[in-house]
């Protein structure tokens, strides 16, 4: 990874900044427990992550083909409706992946720094406005910010463009193949976390310059090494 070709920095939102995965698997874990006395080791959690990752692939498909043929609107509102979780709206506590704040915080000095998710544009104002780090960002691209959403480029184009900065001088920060695919689309770099569902060999092969655990780690990263 070029650090010196970078000029501003666009996250992704679950498995990224969002601790949604883990929320996931502690959902669907839940569910399993009345019959742990089934599983191998009565490990409801190591079913329930496999579950969602099995899950988690197919979705992005579906996203992906919805956009394709101009159907995004109707599949995210689908999704809106059928989570049941996402319907319990009032009171909802929500969860950043550890040490995200801190990164934002430190990077925010440096960089300008966009959000670009496949999430609605509700739901991800509502996590913003949460966890407090709405400012952080000098774009904000949702789902259907722009016609085709990640992997096409589209999304990370309008970002870039808002803030003012060419896509091929961005780094694209993501945990799934998809925000890989749509960073070497538009020309920008890459870094793959494996803090969500993606794992290493699929983010590698998809074109990430850079694997790190998890966001935290990415301020240091961007530090120039020392001569």
């Amino acid at each position: 990874m070029d650090i010196s070709r970078i000029d501003a920095i666009l996250f992704d939102l679950d498995g990224t900044i969002r601790d949604t995965d883990d929320q996931y698997v502690g959902r669907v874990a839940a569910l399993l427990r009345p019959i742990a006395f089934l599983l191998p080791k009565r490990d409801a959690t190591r079913l329930a992550r496999w579950f969602v990752m099995r899950f988690e692939g197919p979705v992005n498909r579906l996203l992906w083909l919805a956009d394709k043929v101009g159907l995004d609107p109707l599949i995210h509102k689908f999704f809106d409706l059928a989570n049941p979780w996402r319907r319990r709206a009032s009171g909802k506590v929500f969860y950043l992946v550890p040490g995200a704040e801190e990164c934002l915080a430190e990077l925010g000095l440096r960089y300008p720094l966009g959000l670009v998710t496949t999430r609605g544009e509700a739901s991800t104002r509502a996590f913003l406005r949460g966890t407090e780090i709405e400012a952080a960002f000098g774009s904000v691209v949702s789902g259907l910010t722009t016609r085709r959403g990640k992997p096409a480029p589209d999304p990370l184009l309008h970002a870039a463009a808002e803030l003012g900065v060419p896509a091929d001088r961005c780094l694209m920060v993501g945990d799934t193949v998809v925000d890989m695919i749509a960073a070497r689309r538009a020309g920008a770099q890459a870094v793959g976390l494996l803090s969500g569902f993606g794992e290493e060999d699929e983010l590698i092969a998809r074109g990430a310059d850079l694997l790190l655990a998890s966001v935290a780690e990415l301020p240091d990263a961007l530090k120039p090494k020392a001569e």
